[in-house]
């Protein structure tokens, strides 16, 4: 009885040792990814007049067109995260509109506070904007972009979408235990904030990454929302019927490329065409395929333009 009872008390003692090494460990994480955050937060550059920092701020391609796309991007970036790809389908024919979704562009701390809701509610405003204006309306959504775009598909008439690097599931790597969302809701509470220096992002073309323009700190209270958000969608987008281009990396380490296409695959009424990379990460737009994959969707979207009426033409000729 005593050496079970010693037994007993070493399991005890072996999970409170261990609970304390972790909380222990999380708050001192928290606290150096705080301070991290401040001091990046004060060296940023930024346009002194809106405090948004430089290069992450709305854009606008105008054009006088019957054909408007929109360029939705992701988690904790900014619309830089398209590179060229603005310009390229205002060459094309396209008005373009890249917005600046809530809390992003200023600083991490922003984040806490926006709900899922205020990040669809830009994609919609943006759209019906657009809608009033221009006979068609076709979205590029770049990683949580891609969540949105799909919404908006699901929920109102899109010409044609473009995802880059679709945000479906976090890529899972075995030595990872649990699933990536699994283990931002565990250790949210704990943790805080996450920091990704530039070095560490997922950007095979290192010499890019002072193009990017994203916070080097995110908070995983925001991330449950993105992760929210990807679940509500995914459960209303089996009756999409727009036209879908899907242009993943093979070795995208963010967003999973296999539940990328399993989704795609559901979405039986629409038309889709993927597209995967050989060489590249999950930030497309500045990674070394970043000219194939915005030729690609400047020929997908100008392929799909005028669709519509060639298909009520002909019905009305039948």
């Amino acid at each position: 009885m005593k050496k079970n009872n010693h037994n007993g008390y070493s399991v005890f003692y072996r999970i409170g040792f261990w609970a304390g090494a972790l909380l222990v460990g999380g708050l001192t994480y928290r606290i150096a990814a705080k301070r991290g955050m401040r001091r990046a937060t004060d060296r940023a550059d930024r346009d002194p007049d809106t405090g948004v920092l430089r290069g992450a701020h709305d854009r606008v391609y105008p054009l006088a067109s019957d054909r408007a796309a929109i360029l939705l991007h992701g988690f904790g970036s900014s619309p830089a995260d398209f590179g060229d790809l603005g310009e390229r389908l205002n060459r094309a024919g396209f008005h373009v509109v890249a917005p600046l979704m809530p809390g992003h562009g200023v600083e991490p701390t922003e984040l806490l506070t926006v709900k899922r809701d205020e990040w669809i509610a830009v994609a919609e405003r943006t759209h019906r904007a657009l809608a009033e204006r221009f006979g068609e309306v076709s979205v590029v959504g770049y990683s949580m972009g891609g969540v949105l775009a799909l919404h908006l598909a699901s929920t109102v008439p899109v010409q044609a979408i473009a995802l880059w690097g679709l945000y479906v599931r976090v890529t899972h790597k075995w030595y990872y235990g649990l699933r990536p969302e699994w283990w931002t809701y565990l250790l949210a509470p704990l943790l805080g904030f996450v920091g990704r220096s530039k070095e560490h992002t997922h950007i095979n073309d290192k010499s890019q990454l002072d193009r990017l323009v994203a916070y080097g700190y995110l908070p995983l209270r925001a991330a449950k929302e993105l992760f929210k958000m990807g679940d509500e969608v995914r459960k209303r987008v089996r009756n999409v019927a727009t036209p879908i281009l899907l242009v993943h990396s093979k070795g995208d380490e963010t967003a999973s490329v296999k539940s990328a296409i399993q989704l795609l695959r559901k979405l039986e009424n629409a038309e889709r065409k993927v597209a995967l990379l050989e060489k590249s990460n999950h930030v497309i737009g500045w990674d070394y395929e970043r000219d194939v994959a915005a030729t690609m969707t400047v020929d997908f979207l100008s392929s799909k333009a005028g669709a519509a009426k060639s298909d009520k033409k002909e019905e009305a000729m039948r």
